[in-house]
C-alpha cells in the first residue's frame, strides 16, 4: 500500500521525535484582573485579504483616463511616517484606461484584515482587539502585521481571561460561544488543572458548567459535558482552542481556532517571512481529545511532534513532514488506557503558503502494518525567520473496539533536540 511505503521510509530516515514535557498551565505571567486575550475564528474558507501601511492613510490609487482603448498603466509609491504618496495610473489615446498601485507606509500600525468570500461561519478578529471583518476559514495580512486565523467546527469568540479572586489566587477563566448547552454567556468554562491530567508547558484544561438555573422558575438544567484546551505559546505569538463533548452519539459540537497574533507578550509584531532555501525541523509537543464517535465517550491524548520542512522543493513550493511519537491515551481523569501508533506523512501531501499556513496529510500503521488513523495537520509558522509553529491535528480511525475522532492541538519550536 502507498501509504505503508511512505511511513516505513520515513521511520527510517527520520529521526524520532523529542518532548516538551509536561506540566500545569502557566499561560500569560500576567495577574491582572480581566486580563483578555481574545482569539475568534475565521470564515468562509481561506481568505487571503491583505492591506498594508502604517502611520498614515498610505496611499491612494486614481483611476487614469484616455482617449485610446485598453491602456493602463501601474504605479508603486512608498511613504513612511505620513500620507505615504499617491499612486495614479498611466494615461493613453483611448478609453478604458485603469491604473493600479501599491503604497507601503513605515513605522506603524500596519493594516487591518480585509473582507473574503467564500462558504463557512464567523468572522476573522486579531487577538488584540482589531477591527472584524467577514473572512473565509483562514484570514490574512501582508507586511509585518500577519494575524492568520484558521478554525474548524462551531466554536465562536473565545476569549481567556485570568481573574484575582477575593483570597487573591489567581483563577483562569475561558468563554466559548455558539456551542449549545455548555452554560450561559457569563458562565465561564473553569480550569481543570488539579484532575491529574498533565498538558504541556502553555498548555491548560478546561471543562463547562454541569447546571444551569431557569432565570424564572429556578429549575435546575442538566448541561451537556464540554472540555475545551487552551495553549499560548512560548513567546504569545500563537493560540489555540479545541472544545469538545462526551455526551454525544457521534462528534457533534465542537471545534477549534488555532492563531498567529498580531502582538506577542512583549507588545512585538508577529513577523513572518516565507523561506525559500534550506531545511529546518520543529520540536514540540500536543494535547488533544479523542472523541468516540458511534457511542458517547471522550479521551484526552498527549504526544511528541516533529515537522520537517524544505522550503526549496517541490517547485520552490516548499514542503513538509509532520510526525509524531510517543502518543498516549486518557480517560477522564489521567488514567492511561492504551499507548497510540506514531503518527507520518504522505510525502508530497504538505504545502507552505507565502502567508505561513502549512497543511499535510498524516496516518498511522496499525500492529499489522494496515492503515490505522488517517487525516491532517494544519498549522502556522511565526518569525521573520521561522522559528515557531503552531497547529492542529484532526485524525478518523476505527477499531474492534469503536470509531474514534481525534482532535489536538500543538506548539513546536526551531531548537536543539529537546
Amino acid at each position: 500500500m502507498k501509504t505503508s511505503a511512505l511511513f516505513l521510509s520515513c521511520t527510517l530516515i527520520l529521526t524520532a521525535c523529542g518532548g516538551d514535557g509536561t506540566g500545569t498551565n502557566p499561560f500569560m505571567e500576567a495577574a491582572n484582573k480581566n486580563n483578555q486575550n481574545t482569539l475568534t475564528p475565521a470564515a468562509n474558507g481561506t481568505d487571503t485579504g491583505s492591506t498594508t501601511g502604517t502611520n498614515g492613510d498610505g496611499g491612494d490609487t486614481t483611476t487614469g483616463t484616455g482617449d485610446g482603448t485598453q491602456t493602463s498603466g501601474q504605479g508603486t509609491t512608498n511613504g513612511s511616517n505620513g500620507d505615504g504618496g499617491d499612486t495614479t495610473s498611466g494615461t493613453g489615446d483611448g478609453t478604458q484606461t485603469s491604473g493600479q498601485g501599491t503604497t507601503n507606509g513605515s513605522s506603524g500600525d500596519g493594516g487591518d484584515l480585509t473582507p473574503g468570500t467564500g462558504v463557512g461561519t464567523g468572522e476573522v478578529i486579531t487577538s488584540t482587539g482589531g477591527t472584524p471583518t467577514s473572512g473565509q476559514g483562514s484570514g490574512s495580512q501582508s507586511g509585518l502585521n500577519m494575524v492568520l486565523v484558521l478554525s474548524d467546527g462551531e466554536v465562536e469568540n473565545p476569549r481567556f481571561f485570568t481573574e484575582t479572586d477575593d483570597n487573591g489566587d489567581i483563577v483562569e477563566k475561558l468563554y466559548v460561544d455558539n456551542i449549545p448547552f455548555d452554560g450561559v454567556d457569563e458562565l465561564a468554562y473553569v480550569s481543570i488543572a488539579n484532575i491529574g491530567i498533565g498538558t504541556s508547558n502553555g498548555v491548560g484544561l478546561f471543562q463547562a458548567v454541569g447546571e444551569v438555573k431557569d432565570s424564572v422558575t429556578g429549575v435546575v438544567i442538566g448541561q451537556i459535558f464540554h472540555r475545551a484546551l487552551y495553549g499560548k505559546n512560548e513567546t504569545g505569538s500563537a493560540d489555540f482552542v479545541i472544545v469538545k463533548s462526551r455526551d454525544y452519539i457521534t462528534e457533534a459540537f465542537g471545534g477549534y481556532v488555532v492563531q498567529r497574533n498580531k502582538l506577542d507578550l512583549a507588545g512585538n509584531l508577529v513577523e513572518f517571512e516565507r523561506p525559500d532555501i534550506g531545511q529546518a525541523v520543529f520540536y514540540g509537543s500536543y494535547d488533544g481529545f479523542r472523541i468516540v464517535t458511534d457511542n458517547p465517550g471522550m479521551y484526552h491524548t498527549s504526544g511528541d511532534v516533529e515537522i520537517i520542512f524544505d522550503f526549496g522543493d517541490s517547485n520552490k513550493d516548499g514542503d513538509l513532514a509532520f510526525l509524531s511519537q510517543n502518543r498516549e491515551m486518557y480517560d477522564q481523569t489521567g488514567q492511561l488506557i492504551r499507548e497510540l501508533p506514531d503518527l507520518s506523512t504522505v510525502i508530497g501531501s504538505g504545502k507552505l503558503t507565502t502567508t505561513g499556513q502549512m497543511d499535510v496529510e498524516i496516518f498511522s500503521l496499525d500492529a499489522e502494518g494496515e492503515e490505522y488513523e488517517t487525516g491532517t495537520m494544519t498549522g502556522i509558522l511565526a518569525g521573520k525567520i521561522p522559528m515557531e509553529a503552531a497547529g492542529v491535528i484532526s485524525l478518523t480511525s476505527s477499531d474492534d473496539d469503536a470509531s474514534y475522532q481525534e482532535t489536538g492541538g500543538f506548539f513546536a519550536y526551531r531548537r536543539a533536540k529537546p
